[in-house]
């Protein structure tokens, strides 16, 4: 998707550089305001529905990655220039990549800890060992075996996988 396609540069149009026109926000605004408009308006939409892209393409990934880093950059008035990935480190957000492991965990977590919803927590179970190891500690999940790459896709192989990672 190029840039003008994709609906999350027309939402970061609003949160352009100060020099770059007076329709920036960051010109009327205090220091963190554009950071939380930009929060608020894109890295929403960037999150929406992300776990979906576990084990997408790198191709997939770069595009993502290329609308926070501009978004990074958009936010940031710095010369001479830094690289994006300094931005989006320095406003504590994870990469792409990262967010959507993340948002896999945090998914894992609850299943184990609430059980809901059961047809998610029917497909985790704990690994379970012939005798007392150090690792049964860390509560690591069994990841069942999968004969092609795409069934690596599947939750029930892809979860166990970033929770014991």
């Amino acid at each position: 998707m190029s840039e003008p396609e994709c609906p999350c540069f027309s939402h970061m149009q609003i949160v352009i550089l100060p020099h770059q026109g007076d329709s920036s926000l960051s010109c009327f605004t205090p220091n963190r305001r554009p950071c939380h408009i930009a929060t608020a308006l894109v890295q929403s939409r960037l999150d929406y529905a992300n776990s979906m892209l576990l084990n997408t393409t790198e191709h997939n990934l770069r595009k993502l990655q290329r609308v926070q880093n501009y978004l990074a950059k958009s936010i940031f008035t710095v010369y001479p220039p830094i690289p994006s990935a300094e931005h989006v480190h320095s406003l504590h957000w994870l990469p792409i990549k990262d967010r959507i492991n993340f948002k896999v965990a945090v998914l894992v977590y609850g299943l184990l800890n609430s059980n809901q919803p059961t047809y998610l927590a029917n497909l985790l179970s704990y690994r379970s060992a012939a005798r007392s190891l150090r690792s049964t500690d860390y509560q690591l999940l069994t990841q069942p075996r999968c004969a092609t790459a795409f069934g690596g896709h599947a939750f029930s192989v892809a979860a166990p996988r970033i929770w014991n990672d």
